[in-house]
């Protein structure tokens, strides 16, 4: 996870807020893949517990892939994430 934190952390330095929506040829965006890995770690994390979605991380997931947040939102909100997921590890 730490891993993962940098190597996005890193693709991203110099990568277009303008773009971080943008389908290229039907491909999903950016934006979608912040948002991906942030609900992914916190379903994941929840099955860990063995513990249902709550309602709150069900609409999240319905809103995968919506033009919604900024790159900056979704990299604090992956960043909160993966510490989440490090506390409930230790």
């Amino acid at each position: 996870m730490l891993q993962a934190r940098e190597e996005v952390a890193a693709a991203l330095v110099d990568f277009p807020e303008t773009a971080l929506w943008d389908r290229p040829v039907g491909v999903a965006s950016v934006g979608f893949h912040l948002q991906h890995l942030t609900g992914v770690l916190d379903r994941l994390f929840t099955y860990a517990k063995g513990q249902a979605l709550s309602s709150d991380q069900l609409d999240a997931l319905a809103l995968e892939g919506k033009d919604s947040e900024s790159m900056q939102t979704l990299m604090n909100n992956f960043n909160a994430q993966v510490d989440r997921a490090l506390e409930q590890l230790r």
